[in-house]
Protein backbone atom coordinates (compact mmCIF):
# COMPACT_ATOMS: atom_id res chain seq x y z
CA UNK A 1 0.00 0.00 0.00
CA UNK A 2 2.84 2.38 0.68
CA UNK A 3 4.19 1.98 -2.82
CA UNK A 4 0.86 2.90 -4.37
CA UNK A 5 0.30 5.93 -2.11
CA UNK A 6 3.82 7.25 -2.69
CA UNK A 7 3.38 6.80 -6.45
CA UNK A 8 0.11 8.73 -6.36
CA UNK A 9 1.72 11.42 -4.27
CA UNK A 10 4.56 11.82 -6.80
CA UNK A 11 2.07 11.94 -9.67
CA UNK A 12 0.09 14.65 -7.88
CA UNK A 13 3.20 16.78 -7.24
CA UNK A 14 4.38 16.29 -10.82
CA UNK A 15 0.99 17.34 -12.16
CA UNK A 16 0.99 20.51 -10.04
CA UNK A 17 4.51 21.32 -11.26
CA UNK A 18 3.48 20.93 -14.89
CA UNK A 19 0.54 23.29 -14.39
CA UNK A 20 2.77 26.25 -13.53
CA UNK A 21 2.22 27.73 -16.98
CA UNK A 22 -1.44 28.30 -16.14
CA UNK A 23 -0.68 30.17 -12.91
CA UNK A 24 -1.49 33.87 -12.73
CA UNK A 25 1.31 36.41 -12.38
CA UNK A 26 1.10 38.57 -9.27
CA UNK A 27 2.59 42.05 -9.28
CA UNK A 28 3.22 43.73 -5.97
CA UNK A 29 2.04 47.32 -6.08
CA UNK A 30 4.00 49.73 -3.92
CA UNK A 31 1.87 52.19 -2.04
CA UNK A 32 4.34 54.86 -0.94
CA UNK A 33 5.98 57.65 -2.89
CA UNK A 34 6.42 57.68 -6.64
CA UNK A 35 7.30 54.00 -6.85
CA UNK A 36 3.79 53.05 -8.02
CA UNK A 37 4.15 55.27 -11.07
CA UNK A 38 7.58 53.88 -11.94
CA UNK A 39 6.41 50.26 -11.53
CA UNK A 40 3.43 50.77 -13.81
CA UNK A 41 5.64 52.59 -16.31
CA UNK A 42 8.04 49.64 -16.39
CA UNK A 43 5.22 47.20 -17.04
CA UNK A 44 3.62 49.21 -19.82
CA UNK A 45 6.81 50.49 -21.48
CA UNK A 46 7.38 49.01 -24.93
CA UNK A 47 10.70 47.45 -25.77
CA UNK A 48 13.05 49.99 -27.35
CA UNK A 49 15.66 49.09 -29.93
CA UNK A 50 19.08 49.51 -28.30
CA UNK A 51 20.88 50.78 -31.39
CA UNK A 52 23.95 52.71 -30.30
CA UNK A 53 24.55 56.07 -31.93
CA UNK A 54 27.84 56.69 -33.68
CA UNK A 55 30.48 57.89 -31.22
CA UNK A 56 31.21 61.60 -31.32
CA UNK A 57 34.55 62.91 -32.57
CA UNK A 58 36.22 65.41 -30.24
CA UNK A 59 38.78 67.84 -31.63
CA UNK A 60 41.63 68.62 -29.21
CA UNK A 61 44.99 70.34 -29.50
CA UNK A 62 48.33 68.49 -29.63
CA UNK A 63 48.94 68.85 -25.90
CA UNK A 64 45.67 67.14 -24.95
CA UNK A 65 46.01 64.61 -27.81
CA UNK A 66 49.26 63.32 -26.31
CA UNK A 67 47.50 62.62 -23.01
CA UNK A 68 44.58 60.82 -24.67
CA UNK A 69 46.93 58.75 -26.83
CA UNK A 70 48.54 57.45 -23.63
CA UNK A 71 45.19 56.90 -21.85
CA UNK A 72 43.84 54.93 -24.82
CA UNK A 73 47.14 53.43 -25.95
CA UNK A 74 47.05 51.02 -28.85
CA UNK A 75 49.93 48.50 -28.67
CA UNK A 76 50.14 48.54 -32.48
CA UNK A 77 51.33 52.17 -32.44
CA UNK A 78 55.01 52.98 -32.86
CA UNK A 79 55.60 54.85 -29.61
CA UNK A 80 55.71 53.41 -26.12
CA UNK A 81 53.70 55.40 -23.61
CA UNK A 82 55.17 56.82 -20.44
CA UNK A 83 53.97 58.56 -17.32
CA UNK A 84 51.51 61.44 -17.53
CA UNK A 85 52.03 64.53 -15.36
CA UNK A 86 48.91 65.20 -13.27
CA UNK A 87 48.73 68.79 -14.54
CA UNK A 88 48.59 67.50 -18.14
CA UNK A 89 45.79 65.07 -17.22
CA UNK A 90 43.82 67.95 -15.67
CA UNK A 91 44.45 70.09 -18.76
CA UNK A 92 43.33 67.34 -21.17
CA UNK A 93 40.04 66.66 -19.39
CA UNK A 94 39.28 70.35 -18.94
CA UNK A 95 39.97 70.93 -22.65
CA UNK A 96 37.17 68.52 -23.61
CA UNK A 97 34.65 70.31 -21.41
CA UNK A 98 34.99 68.91 -17.91
CA UNK A 99 34.67 71.14 -14.87
CA UNK A 100 37.53 70.14 -12.56
CA UNK A 101 37.01 70.42 -8.81
CA UNK A 102 39.32 69.27 -6.02
CA UNK A 103 37.54 67.27 -3.35
CA UNK A 104 38.86 66.06 -0.01
CA UNK A 105 42.25 64.36 0.12
CA UNK A 106 43.52 63.29 -3.29
CA UNK A 107 40.10 63.02 -4.96
CA UNK A 108 39.22 65.23 -7.92
CA UNK A 109 35.69 65.48 -9.36
CA UNK A 110 35.35 65.82 -13.15
CA UNK A 111 31.88 67.00 -14.16
CA UNK A 112 31.09 66.90 -17.92
CA UNK A 113 29.47 69.92 -19.54
CA UNK A 114 27.13 67.67 -21.55
CA UNK A 115 23.84 67.19 -19.66
CA UNK A 116 22.96 63.60 -18.90
CA UNK A 117 26.53 62.39 -18.49
CA UNK A 118 27.54 61.50 -14.98
CA UNK A 119 30.61 62.91 -13.25
CA UNK A 120 33.67 60.80 -12.56
CA UNK A 121 36.27 60.91 -9.79
CA UNK A 122 40.00 60.30 -10.20
CA UNK A 123 42.62 60.38 -7.47
CA UNK A 124 45.73 62.48 -7.75
CA UNK A 125 48.87 60.33 -7.67
CA UNK A 126 51.21 60.63 -4.71
CA UNK A 127 53.99 60.94 -3.61
CA UNK A 128 54.91 61.72 -7.23
CA UNK A 129 52.81 64.06 -9.35
CA UNK A 130 52.94 61.72 -12.37
CA UNK A 131 50.40 59.04 -13.25
CA UNK A 132 52.15 55.70 -13.89
CA UNK A 133 51.35 54.04 -17.22
CA UNK A 134 49.34 51.16 -15.71
CA UNK A 135 47.20 53.65 -13.75
CA UNK A 136 46.77 55.86 -16.84
CA UNK A 137 45.51 52.93 -18.87
CA UNK A 138 43.11 52.07 -16.04
CA UNK A 139 41.83 55.67 -16.17
CA UNK A 140 41.39 55.22 -19.93
CA UNK A 141 39.33 52.05 -19.44
CA UNK A 142 37.10 53.85 -16.95
CA UNK A 143 36.60 56.74 -19.38
CA UNK A 144 35.75 54.20 -22.08
CA UNK A 145 33.15 52.48 -19.89
CA UNK A 146 31.52 55.70 -18.71
CA UNK A 147 31.69 57.91 -21.83
CA UNK A 148 32.33 55.34 -24.59
CA UNK A 149 35.60 57.03 -25.57
CA UNK A 150 38.37 55.35 -27.55
CA UNK A 151 41.59 56.54 -29.13
CA UNK A 152 39.65 57.23 -32.35
CA UNK A 153 37.31 59.61 -30.48
CA UNK A 154 40.02 62.28 -30.33
CA UNK A 155 41.48 64.04 -33.36
CA UNK A 156 43.99 66.86 -33.50
CA UNK A 157 42.27 70.16 -34.23
CA UNK A 158 43.69 72.38 -36.91
CA UNK A 159 44.36 75.66 -35.15
CA UNK A 160 44.40 78.86 -37.19
CA UNK A 161 47.85 80.40 -37.46
CA UNK A 162 48.41 83.67 -35.72
CA UNK A 163 49.42 86.49 -38.06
Amino acid sequence: MTDQSSTLDIEYRTQSTLEIGTATLKIKVKRRGLATESVSAEIEAPLIDNALPAPAIIAVNNRARKVFSVLFHNPMQDFSPGEIPWSEFLYALSSVGFAVEKQQGSAWLFTPSIPGNRPIIFHEPHPSNKIPIHQAQRHGRRLQRVYDWTNETFVTAKSPRLS
